[in-house]
């Protein structure tokens, strides 16, 4: 059988439409005959050896040749071996009944903690339909184990995994997913081993085949369907998983980039491919740009990766380029790499400096842009080394570091547990003053309520106050950028022609600006409402404090307003503004972040940068979505509006502001502000309503302990204590 499609791929007109026109068929009759080999009859082969100068002979003895799979060291072991000896330990705890619900519920964290965080890295990779995806998928597997007529057309995420992580549940090598459940759009593969979970996302199951009949854009089950999981057994899926995602900007559905979107969040390296021989064109660029500024920052300066080391901008089919030819493959990436830099706006790059200390310039960026094609070795060799030096070190990194925040956690759970074991032993020795002293906490406990009632919505009116001045400064900002002069401006301080590459440059660079300012405000503001939330905490330990009215102090009350506070965070889907908050609490921070789907290098990076870096990473891919989608619609806009005169300048601003007007640009804008303060405020309250609620479930469990236990019942949770203690220090680390 013919592979019309690799033929095509490996020739000098790499894509269907390029190959539609060599050969004088339409670009649907090239789709058509590469999903269906079967039906290529002679005079379409008399047709393709009578363009390409190849014979029919060659062409029916036509046969794809795939490189060897990588051969990747299975340096996860290290991590996995962590991750075994952790997960026993504390399974062989959570069995002891000795243990308190506040013992068990630390325990429940730190093994949450270490399931969440040693995961291997996900490796997304991305591009416009047709450029060379599963040609590269592949390659780095070693055989075409994928089909490869669906890839470039299809409208779902395909998650690889290797073939040991199977879980029990799942029996077929492939799960087709609902794209949707409930109000939920995408699938969280962070929860693979949730079998509930995915059961309710459960369409289809079977061999690799069935991806033909779920996978393909334009089936009758297309819209219902959003990702497949595929169970392989490769080297490269031993340390990483790979997740194949559609070709995005298609304009076929709104959900295909929503889809696309949020399984690219889920990654933690981005392999991008634009095609070499139309090299990063308007749409890669815009979609590399809200790469960029969502990218989990796996460099910090404590750990030794090199500066935007888990991304790779890879100019496929590199082979079409004059056979390969090096120096003219260099120049492409080189102009490629000016290109994109100069699109970037420089609070991108700001904002990363801020949470891993390196300073980005154009050198840095252009050394993540590769060649490839699996037909000449030389072309691919430094895209495979970098990328098994990633996902080779990345465990090693990830070890050390879950190692010394569990180890710190530790440390706080005991200091947590020391002050418990103090106030049994203050019970026992003075039950009379804890008697009292429980008596005046009922008495002054409506007016403690009243007050921290009081406190919660002096915060909840901050929130709305935010919210109010956000919206402000963005309207004065985005008058300040949409008006004609200041586009004129920027069209001198860039360089832009009126061609139409550089009109839709402008238009995706507009955008981003707006969307980069956008993030400024909302960084500054939720680092103001940190204060807030640090101040309620306070002053919701100093009414604590005040009602007790502790007249010895001999007594000890061990209630930890901050990690109450943070337990309700926890488990939101979303927080807000309070994301930023998360981020200066330390090891506490990194767990919230981590169970919100954070990879745990990012978010403990975060941690370690805090303040104003943790700002700007989790507010960095606010907008996201919305932006990428007006670019992309300004694009399309501008490249048929015609430019004429001396005053196209002029001309161009006015269009762009009335096609921005057209789009509701602002208005998009306005409620991705609204929705952020929204979830903030919902957040808030969640976390606000559990501290009340432990609080009053900690009185009375003081006040069960100091009525109703003897001594040997208190002498029991002493030594209850103690040896929770001693299971916190010899945690295996």
């Amino acid at each position: 059988m013919f592979d019309l499609k690799s033929f095509r791929e490996e020739s000098k007109y790499p894509t269907q439409k390029e190959f539609a026109e060599l050969i004088g068929v339409r670009q649907d009759t090239i789709s058509r005959l590469e999903k269906n080999p079967d039906s290529i009859g002679l005079d379409v082969l008399v047709k393709i050896a009578n363009a390409t100068g190849t014979t029919l002979d060659e062409l029916v003895g036509y046969k794809k040749v795939f490189p060897e799979a990588l051969e990747v060291e299975n340096t996860w072991n290290s991590v996995a071996f962590t991750k075994k000896r952790i997960t026993e330990y504390i399974s062989k705890a959570l069995t002891k009944k000795f243990q308190n619900e506040n013992h068990t519920k630390m325990i429940v964290e730190m093994s949450e903690l270490t399931e969440k965080s040693l995961r291997k890295p996900k490796m997304a990779i991305v591009g416009l339909s047709d450029s060379g995806k599963s040609t590269l998928i592949n390659s780095l597997l070693g055989e075409e184990k994928m089909p490869t007529s669906w890839t470039p057309t299809t409208a779902i995420s395909v998650y690889l995994k290797h073939i040991d992580e199977r879980p029990d549940y799942i029996s077929d090598p492939v799960w087709i997913l609902k794209s949707q459940v409930g109000n939920e759009i995408g699938w969280d593969p962070n929860r693979i081993y949730d079998e509930t979970y995915c059961k309710e996302w459960f369409a289809e199951s079977g061999q690799l085949e069935v991806l033909e009949t779920y996978a393909v854009r334009g089936t009758t089950t297309n819209d219902k369907i959003g990702a497949a999981i595929v169970y392989l057994n490769s080297p490269i899926l031993k340390v990483c998983d790979i997740i194949d995602l559609p070709g995005f900007g298609t304009g076929d559905r709104e959900l295909d980039d929503q889809l696309s979107t949020k399984a690219r969040d889920y990654a933690d390296l981005i392999v991008y491919m634009s095609i070499s021989n139309g090299f990063l064109r308007g749409n890669d660029i815009e979609f590399l740009k809200n790469v960029l500024n969502s990218l989990p920052a796996h460099e910090h300066k404590d750990n030794g990766a090199e500066p935007l080391s888990n991304l790779f901008i890879v100019g496929s089919q590199a082979h079409v380029i004059h056979k390969g030819n090096k120096v003219e493959l260099k120049r492409i990436l080189d102009e490629g790499s000016k290109r994109l830099f100069s699109q970037i706006p420089e609070e991108i790059w700001v904002n990363r400096s801020e949470i891993t200390g390196f300073e980005y310039s154009l050198e840095e960026l252009r050394s993540r842009f590769f060649t490839y094609t699996k037909d000449i070795e030389d072309l691919r060799v430094p895209f495979e080394t970098s990328l098994l030096n990633f996902v080779e070190s990345y465990p090693n990194i990830l070890n050390r570091k879950f190692k010394e925040s569990l180890n710190n956690i530790c440390k706080g759970n005991k200091v947590h547990i020391q002050e418990e074991i103090k106030q049994y032993k203050d019970i026992i020795a003075e039950r009379e003053k804890y008697e009292n002293l429980l008596k005046d906490v009922e008495k002054a406990e409506p007016n403690r309520r009243n007050e921290s009632q009081c406190l919660k919505e002096n915060v909840i009116t901050k929130i709305d106050e935010f919210k109010r001045t956000s919206m402000e400064e963005f309207t004065v900002e985005y008058n300040a950028l949409m008006s004609v002069e200041s586009i004129i401006d920027i069209i001198d301080q860039k360089g832009y022609s009126r061609k139409k590459n550089d009109t839709e440059l402008l238009g995706g660079y507009l955008s981003s600006k707006l969307q980069a300012r956008l993030q400024k405000i909302l960084k500054d503001k939720s680092l103001l409402l940190s204060d807030e939330v640090n101040n309620y905490i306070k002053n919701f330990d100093t009414l604590i404090n005040d009602t007790f009215k502790i007249e010895t102090s001999s007594l000890n009350i061990s209630f930890d307003a901050e990690r109450v506070f943070a337990s309700g965070l926890a488990g939101l889907a979303t927080f807000g503004g309070l994301a930023v908050w998360a981020s200066t609490m330390g090891n506490l921070g990194a767990y919230i972040l981590v169970a919100k789907g954070v990879s745990f290098l990012s978010a403990v990076g975060i941690s370690i940068s805090g303040g104003t870096a943790g700002a700007a990473a989790t507010v960095a891919a606010i907008g996201g979505p919305v932006v990428l989608g007006i670019a992309l619609a300004a694009i399309v806009a501008l490249a048929a509006f015609a430019l004429l005169g001396t005053g196209w300048k002029k001309s161009l601003a006015n269009e762009i502001i009335r096609t921005y007007a057209k789009r509701n640009v602002y208005l998009k804008f306005e409620n991705s502000i609204k929705e952020y303060w929204n979830n903030t405020e919902i957040a808030f309250d969640s976390a606000s309503e559990e501290l009340e609620l432990g609080y009053l479930k900690y009185i009375q469990e003081l006040k069960d302990i100091t009525m109703n236990s003897d001594i040997d019942e208190l002498e029991k949770k002493i030594q209850n204590s103690k040896e929770f203690y001693d299971f916190l220090g010899k945690i295996p680390l």
